[in-house]
């Protein structure tokens, strides 16, 4: 079903206009802050918005995945 989606187009409006959910990203900074996290791995991280937004706050290692080059490339 995602195979016939226009990722090149998509990528740049979801870069763009799609941002961590305050509610989500605040319950994984606590289970990385209460677990001592030193790096983290999001699978499926489209353009990383959360993998970004957690290294920032946390100042820990951080990879993301996505089988999508031109999610990653924003």
């Amino acid at each position: 079903m995602t195979a016939d989606l226009d990722w090149a187009s998509y990528s740049k409006a979801f870069g763009v206009h799609r941002r961590p959910h305050p509610l989500v990203l605040e319950r994984l900074l606590g289970s990385i802050m209460g677990g001592g996290a030193s790096r983290i791995l999001e699978l499926g991280c489209g353009t990383g918005n959360f993998v970004g937004e957690i290294v920032a706050q946390t100042g820990c290692s951080g990879t993301g995945l996505d089988p999508q080059e031109e999610m990653l490339a924003q």
